[in-house]
């Protein structure tokens, strides 16, 4: 969901957390200091997280060369110095963020990008319970704030009886359970929640959520199960939720959408991540970059693949 912040509440409060709210997202807001975030938990604990399991990224840190697409094909496909690329290879460069730089036939367009990501909290014994459609509380209980914030980022991760596990919106239900109009103008008070089936949460269609691989479109402009590069993030540095860092491929899932995502407007989704690694992600309208639908099948497919649970 895609909703409008409170434009004096959000300064005032990215201010307190040291954000620059220049880099906040259209729909959601922060997570600061009252988040109540566990983001130095222990590992034996996240690896307990339900659904699937987390999406790895391998252990390697891996560079990919900032090299605008200069080998044209199709298929197996070639990397930018013109050697063919494997269907198992393609699929690990994905997972690695290391698919070949490729040019396409393509027009460029132009849009503009914000950001989202999924908070990472701790169960409350008092505060405000995740009611699923049916109104049946679901077990965690969040603060007002952090309930609010679950409400309007539509995913979250919550430790509860030992275990993490995500939640994700599933529509809006029943009566107002919590105002939360003094943080958003949108009210989000009757939120609904379910479990979700990827471990950072679900987009649209059957899709899962990665990170720094889904965005949140309007399908009037690029339709879902679209594959687009935008050179300007190519090379770009960026740390997973591991831990381990690796450089941007430039190639993105629209696997999402959201209320306020219209025209040529996206949302990158950045994993647990709060701050967004990619300086062309201004949240400025009037900021433009360049981006290209990406026709290869096979670069599609594996990207495809990864957001919905399969192995490749």
């Amino acid at each position: 969901m895609q909703m409008k912040l409170k434009v004096a509440f959000m300064a005032l409060f990215l201010s307190g957390c040291g954000l620059d709210a220049g880099q906040s997202p259209s729909r959601k807001f922060e997570a600061g200091s009252e988040s109540g975030e566990l983001n130095d938990a222990g590992d034996d604990e996240s690896k307990k997280m339900s659904g699937a399991s987390a999406l790895s990224n391998g252990s390697a840190s891996t560079q990919a060369s900032k090299n605008t697409p200069s080998s044209s094909d199709s298929g197996s496909g070639t990397g930018a110095g013109g050697t063919p690329v494997s269907t198992p290879d393609l699929a690990m460069a994905a997972r690695e963020f290391t698919i070949p730089a490729r040019s396409f036939e393509s027009p460029s367009r132009d849009l503009w990008a914000t950001f989202y990501h999924t908070l990472r909290l701790q169960s409350s014994q008092e505060g405000m319970p995740l009611l699923s459609l049916n109104g049946t509380p679901l077990g965690p209980k969040l603060s007002k704030l952090q309930w609010c914030q679950a409400a309007m980022e539509g995913s979250v991760q919550v430790f509860f009886e030992g275990i993490w596990r995500t939640y994700n919106y599933a529509g809006s239900a029943g009566t107002v359970q919590v105002d939360c109009t003094e943080y958003y103008d949108h009210p989000v008070g009757r939120t609904r929640f379910t479990i979700a089936r990827g471990p950072f949460g679900d987009g649209v269609r059957n899709y899962i959520l990665v990170p720094f691989r889904t965005i949140a479109v309007d399908p009037a402009v690029i339709p879902y199960g679209s594959v687009i590069y935008i050179d300007a993030a190519r090379g770009m540095p960026f740390v997973l939720s591991d831990g381990s860092e690796r450089r941007h491929d430039g190639y993105f899932f629209a696997g999402d959408t959201g209320g306020l995502i219209n025209g040529n407007h996206i949302d990158v989704f950045i994993g647990n991540a709060l701050r967004s690694p990619f300086p062309w992600i201004t949240s400025q309208s009037e900021s433009r970059i360049g981006y290209r639908i990406v026709p290869d099948a096979d670069i599609q497919e594996v990207l495809l693949k990864m957001h919905l649970l399969e192995r490749n």
